[in-house]
């Protein structure tokens, strides 16, 4: 599992207990202009997303995103502080 984002500093959180996914950034950055780089919560080729990530670039209150595979869907939330 990953989420990653440009500008990132040190790794993501990953929380799946929670389904909550954490990338760090500067302190500087503008957390509602952020172009995620890559994302994969689910089994790779078997997961599908309900929100594209190159479309995620406000993370002022999160983004939620539901991910589906093998009939199953959880609801992530993720963060960019």
């Amino acid at each position: 599992m990953y989420f990653t984002v440009e500008g990132q500093m040190g790794s993501s959180v990953i929380d799946p207990a929670n389904c909550r996914a954490i990338a760090m950034v500067g302190k500087d950055a503008d957390i509602t202009d952020v172009k995620v780089t890559s994302l994969k919560l689910g089994p790779r080729g078997l997961s599908t997303y309900s929100v594209d990530y190159s479309c995620m670039k406000d993370f002022s209150h999160g983004v939620s995103v539901d991910v589906t595979a093998f009939d199953l869907t959880q609801t992530w939330t993720l963060f960019v502080e």
